[in-house]
């Protein structure tokens, strides 16, 4: 909506390096996709660099990592298991899962070097997978008295738990957001005011890093207005700092999981002015309302 006001270099820049990820490995992409909002391309797998996914229905799976795509129809998530081991000793009740790359000789692995079960995960498309898994266990000393191969989880609905790291990516992405709308809402000319030099860096360059202007959490009271950002759709609500009435900052929240704070600029040197505009979307009717 604003690619009037951001260059081609820019504009390229930031699908590339911010929004890829933030749409790709975050909750809020596992999200997107769970309310039909994905596109052809999002049927692939999400990334798991930044987003875990765990089972979490008791039984034979809970606790394994599995990745996630969607159905041909756009409309369901499936998920795929990682190559990974469960182990599990004579005194336990539950698996303790690792993937193939965390089978290295650490010090929770050196627990299991006595006999204890084992269950095998993976791709059903994986043909080297379960050599390659046997073969690590021998290597760490590893003896299995039961070993079970699992593929893909069963075809009914399973309970799983996804969480992702969040980090200065991520929150740039956001900050990107942010600061698109601010110039949809007061042009591109007003965006280039020195006020907000620091967050435009910190966006485009991520200088400094870890610096602060964007930081989320589940309380949305960080601009003097009173608009509720926890619903299941999007809200974007920009306004004067609450905490300092001289500086800008936008709320951002996505499916209503997280309220991201982009704190656009610190202290306003322009004439005070009445700056409060806010939208939302909703996903079930695929509508944008504006609040204000």
């Amino acid at each position: 909506m604003v690619l009037g006001c951001v260059c081609n270099t820019c504009n390229q820049f930031f699908g590339d390096d911010l929004e890829l990820f933030l749409a790709s490995d975050t909750v809020e992409a596992v999200l997107r996709m769970h309310h039909g909002l994905g596109t052809e391309c999002d049927s692939k797998r999400l990334r798991n660099q930044r987003l875990t996914v765990r089972i979490t229905k008791a039984g034979d799976w809970e606790g394994a990592r599995v990745s996630l795509c969607c159905d041909p129809s756009m409309r369901k998530l499936r998920g795929e298991p990682f190559p990974q081991v469960a182990l599990r000793r004579k005194n336990e009740v539950k698996w303790r899962w690792f993937l193939e790359s965390e089978l290295d000789a650490s010090s929770e692995l050196q627990a299991y070097r006595t006999i204890c079960d084992v269950q095998f995960a993976y791709p059903r498309d994986d043909s080297t997978a379960c050599e390659r898994l046997t073969q690590k266990l021998k290597q760490l000393g590893i003896n299995n008295e039961f070993k079970t191969e699992l593929f893909e989880p069963s075809g009914n609905p399973v309970e799983a738990w996804a969480e992702s790291a969040i980090d200065d990516v991520i929150l740039r992405g956001v900050g990107k957001i942010a600061f698109n709308y601010l110039a949809f809402n007061y042009g591109a000319q007003f965006c280039l005011r020195d006020d907000f030099d620091a967050f435009r860096n910190y966006v485009r360059r991520g200088e400094p890093p870890n610096a602060g202007f964007v930081v989320f959490s589940r309380n949305s009271r960080k601009t003097n207005q009173e608009w509720d950002t926890q619903s299941n759709g999007h809200t974007v609500i920009l306004g004067w700092n609450a905490d300092n009435n001289n500086g800008i900052v936008c709320l951002v929240t996505l499916f209503g999981h997280l309220t991201y704070h982009a704190l656009l600029c610190s202290r306003y040197s322009g004439a005070w002015f009445p700056l409060a505009t806010a939208h939302s979307f909703d996903i079930r009717t695929r509508l944008i309302v504006r609040l204000c």
